[in-house]
């Protein structure tokens, strides 16, 4: 799910924040524009395990990407395979 809001009302300019679930509805991570232009954050990034419970979770991390990140740049390095 995509949300923009205005950063000062009735004028130019949005902040957006990403919500990425999988197929069971789970939320996998939320990603927020950082601070600088092409910055994103991850944050309560999560993977889960067969049975839904979560298996891993990771403190917030920065991205690059000039466009909305797709969900494969989300993930750092060493997800565990599941």
């Amino acid at each position: 799910m995509i949300v923009r809001q205005r950063e000062i009302g009735g004028q130019a300019g949005e902040y957006t924040t990403i919500s990425y679930t999988d197929g069971a509805g789970h939320k996998v991570a939320i990603v927020e524009e950082g601070e600088l232009a092409g910055s994103w954050v991850v944050r309560e990034a999560t993977s889960f395990n067969l049975r839904g419970k979560p298996q891993s979770k990771w403190h917030s991390y920065q991205i690059s990407s000039a466009n909305i990140p797709d969900f494969p740049q989300l993930w750092p390095a060493g997800r565990p395979a599941l």
